[in-house]
């Protein structure tokens, strides 16, 4: 053979492996489809965020009072917006569906915990307008128990708006 023959044959052979290994290789180095679960057994689980409503539901819990105010406050402040959007926003658009589907939640998963976290004073004002914003008519009793208790201007005026609110609700037995 002639250096060219050489040449020739050696530069085949080296097209092919490098065809070969182009185009069968990349098929076969592709890892395996993920599983479900984590990559990594030991990995650690999701963090939540702290703003959410499990998380603040917790912390009308907490042995700490910054804690329990700072979760109703952030309670309040979400019904309250929630009930705005779905009193100004036009109904059946999707704002308003969103604004009442997170007062439905509020209603089920908040209403309960500010009852029972109601004698803690910091938690007073949160749970008051989150009364009012999901018309809690089963609060009444304690909003008008917590009159009684001396409470501080802001907080008094809170609580006495949403005694006012939760009287002006039309019973579930009215037409």
């Amino acid at each position: 053979m002639t250096d060219r023959g050489v040449r020739w044959a050696l530069l085949r052979v080296l097209t092919t492996l490098v065809c070969g290994v182009v185009v069968v290789c990349p098929a076969a180095a592709l890892p395996p489809p993920p599983t479900q679960g984590p990559v990594n057994p030991n990995a650690a689980a999701p963090v939540e965020e702290p703003d959410s409503l499990p998380v603040l539901v917790r912390g009308l819990r907490h042995a700490e009072a910054v804690e329990r105010r700072y979760a109703a406050r952030n309670l309040g402040r979400e019904a309250a917006l929630a009930a705005r959007i779905s009193d100004s926003s036009v109904p059946g658009s999707d704002r308003n569906i969103e604004a009442r589907l997170l007062l439905q939640e509020l209603d089920r998963l908040v209403t309960e915990p500010c009852l029972a976290a109601f004698d803690h004073p910091e938690v007073r004002r949160g749970c008051a307008r989150v009364f009012t914003a999901v018309e809690a008519t089963q609060a009444l009793p304690t909003l008008e128990a917590a009159l009684n208790d001396e409470l501080g201007l802001f907080t008094r005026r809170a609580v006495t708006d949403a005694v006012e609110a939760l009287r002006a609700v039309p019973g579930e037995d009215a037409p």
